[in-house]
Protein backbone atom coordinates (compact mmCIF):
# COMPACT_ATOMS: atom_id res chain seq x y z
CA UNK A 1 0.00 0.00 0.00
CA UNK A 2 2.95 2.07 0.08
CA UNK A 3 4.12 2.29 -2.72
CA UNK A 4 0.73 3.09 -4.39
CA UNK A 5 0.83 6.11 -1.71
CA UNK A 6 4.41 7.08 -2.77
CA UNK A 7 3.47 6.93 -6.42
CA UNK A 8 0.42 9.27 -5.82
CA UNK A 9 2.78 11.32 -4.43
CA UNK A 10 5.15 11.76 -7.29
CA UNK A 11 2.46 11.73 -9.39
CA UNK A 12 0.48 14.94 -7.49
CA UNK A 13 4.33 16.82 -7.08
CA UNK A 14 4.43 16.42 -11.07
CA UNK A 15 0.77 17.54 -11.64
CA UNK A 16 1.89 20.59 -9.50
CA UNK A 17 5.25 21.02 -11.12
CA UNK A 18 3.64 21.27 -14.67
CA UNK A 19 1.14 23.80 -13.50
CA UNK A 20 3.81 26.19 -12.53
CA UNK A 21 6.64 25.74 -15.50
CA UNK A 22 10.27 25.89 -14.44
CA UNK A 23 11.69 29.11 -15.81
CA UNK A 24 13.84 28.18 -18.45
CA UNK A 25 12.98 25.09 -18.57
CA UNK A 26 15.40 23.75 -16.19
CA UNK A 27 16.29 23.75 -12.38
CA UNK A 28 18.40 26.62 -10.80
CA UNK A 29 18.17 30.31 -9.60
CA UNK A 30 15.83 33.17 -11.20
CA UNK A 31 17.49 35.63 -13.22
CA UNK A 32 16.85 38.48 -15.38
CA UNK A 33 18.85 40.60 -18.19
CA UNK A 34 20.70 43.53 -16.68
CA UNK A 35 23.51 44.43 -14.16
CA UNK A 36 21.88 42.56 -10.92
CA UNK A 37 20.13 40.33 -12.92
CA UNK A 38 18.43 39.07 -9.64
CA UNK A 39 14.94 41.37 -10.36
CA UNK A 40 12.58 42.67 -8.18
CA UNK A 41 11.61 40.15 -5.55
CA UNK A 42 11.43 39.80 -1.43
CA UNK A 43 12.34 36.20 0.46
CA UNK A 44 11.26 34.25 3.55
CA UNK A 45 13.15 31.77 5.20
CA UNK A 46 12.14 28.58 6.96
CA UNK A 47 8.93 27.55 4.72
CA UNK A 48 8.04 24.46 2.21
CA UNK A 49 8.34 24.56 -1.19
CA UNK A 50 4.47 24.31 -0.71
CA UNK A 51 4.37 27.43 2.05
CA UNK A 52 6.05 29.67 -0.64
CA UNK A 53 3.83 28.35 -3.94
CA UNK A 54 0.83 29.49 -1.71
CA UNK A 55 2.64 32.72 -0.60
CA UNK A 56 3.18 33.33 -4.23
CA UNK A 57 -0.68 32.64 -4.87
CA UNK A 58 -1.48 34.93 -2.31
CA UNK A 59 0.26 37.89 -3.54
CA UNK A 60 -1.20 39.20 -6.46
CA UNK A 61 2.28 40.96 -7.72
CA UNK A 62 4.25 37.93 -7.23
CA UNK A 63 4.87 36.57 -10.80
CA UNK A 64 7.23 33.57 -9.76
CA UNK A 65 9.16 32.15 -6.86
CA UNK A 66 12.08 31.07 -6.17
CA UNK A 67 12.69 27.78 -3.84
CA UNK A 68 16.22 27.14 -2.35
CA UNK A 69 16.81 23.45 0.02
CA UNK A 70 19.64 22.41 0.56
CA UNK A 71 20.20 20.24 4.27
CA UNK A 72 18.81 22.36 6.48
CA UNK A 73 18.54 25.80 4.45
CA UNK A 74 15.44 27.11 2.91
CA UNK A 75 14.95 30.21 0.99
CA UNK A 76 11.65 31.28 -1.11
CA UNK A 77 12.13 34.36 -2.92
CA UNK A 78 8.61 35.61 -4.29
CA UNK A 79 9.51 37.63 -7.56
CA UNK A 80 7.91 40.69 -8.38
CA UNK A 81 9.56 41.02 -11.86
CA UNK A 82 8.88 37.79 -14.18
CA UNK A 83 12.44 35.88 -14.60
CA UNK A 84 13.46 35.05 -18.19
CA UNK A 85 16.15 32.35 -17.47
CA UNK A 86 17.35 30.36 -14.76
CA UNK A 87 21.08 29.68 -13.61
CA UNK A 88 22.23 26.07 -12.47
CA UNK A 89 22.65 26.40 -8.84
CA UNK A 90 22.10 23.18 -6.57
CA UNK A 91 18.94 22.60 -5.16
CA UNK A 92 17.17 25.55 -6.42
CA UNK A 93 14.21 25.82 -9.03
CA UNK A 94 12.07 29.02 -10.35
CA UNK A 95 8.59 28.06 -11.12
CA UNK A 96 6.95 31.09 -13.20
CA UNK A 97 3.16 31.63 -11.59
CA UNK A 98 0.66 29.89 -13.78
CA UNK A 99 -1.64 33.37 -16.10
CA UNK A 100 -4.76 31.43 -14.73
CA UNK A 101 -3.67 31.55 -11.30
CA UNK A 102 -3.50 36.11 -11.85
CA UNK A 103 -7.00 35.62 -12.86
CA UNK A 104 -9.77 36.57 -10.46
CA UNK A 105 -13.63 35.69 -10.50
CA UNK A 106 -15.36 38.64 -11.66
CA UNK A 107 -17.08 39.96 -8.96
CA UNK A 108 -21.18 39.62 -8.91
CA UNK A 109 -22.40 43.00 -11.04
CA UNK A 110 -24.59 45.31 -8.62
CA UNK A 111 -27.79 44.94 -8.21
CA UNK A 112 -30.32 46.52 -10.54
CA UNK A 113 -31.67 50.09 -9.42
CA UNK A 114 -34.89 50.03 -7.99
CA UNK A 115 -37.79 50.73 -10.03
CA UNK A 116 -38.06 54.29 -10.36
CA UNK A 117 -41.53 56.28 -10.55
CA UNK A 118 -42.43 57.47 -14.33
CA UNK A 119 -41.97 60.80 -14.88
CA UNK A 120 -44.98 62.82 -15.52
CA UNK A 121 -46.13 63.07 -18.85
CA UNK A 122 -45.51 65.90 -21.31
CA UNK A 123 -48.25 68.69 -20.66
CA UNK A 124 -50.99 68.70 -23.66
CA UNK A 125 -50.24 71.39 -25.96
CA UNK A 126 -53.20 73.77 -25.71
CA UNK A 127 -54.79 76.37 -28.34
CA UNK A 128 -54.15 79.80 -27.03
CA UNK A 129 -57.18 81.45 -25.25
CA UNK A 130 -58.83 84.35 -27.30
CA UNK A 131 -57.31 87.53 -26.78
CA UNK A 132 -59.23 89.90 -24.40
CA UNK A 133 -60.51 93.41 -26.27
CA UNK A 134 -57.81 95.02 -26.65
CA UNK A 135 -54.79 93.04 -25.62
CA UNK A 136 -51.83 92.78 -28.20
CA UNK A 137 -52.16 89.90 -30.01
CA UNK A 138 -48.72 88.73 -30.16
CA UNK A 139 -49.46 84.73 -30.76
CA UNK A 140 -47.28 83.30 -33.71
CA UNK A 141 -48.13 79.17 -33.93
CA UNK A 142 -46.73 78.18 -30.64
CA UNK A 143 -44.00 80.83 -30.22
CA UNK A 144 -44.09 83.89 -28.53
CA UNK A 145 -41.92 86.53 -26.48
CA UNK A 146 -38.22 87.36 -27.49
CA UNK A 147 -38.13 84.21 -29.73
CA UNK A 148 -36.79 85.40 -33.76
CA UNK A 149 -38.84 82.56 -35.89
CA UNK A 150 -38.42 82.87 -39.06
CA UNK A 151 -39.48 80.36 -41.01
CA UNK A 152 -41.67 78.85 -37.88
CA UNK A 153 -44.58 78.86 -40.32
CA UNK A 154 -46.25 81.21 -38.61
Amino acid sequence: MALAFGAGVALAQREQRSQWPLVGGKEGACRIPGPSGTGNYWEVWSMTNEECRANCLRHDACVAYEYTHMHEYRRCELHKTMPTHAVPNPGTSCYQRPVASKQRASPPPPPAPAAAEEPPPPPVATSPAPAAAGADETYKGGVSGDVDCAGCGG
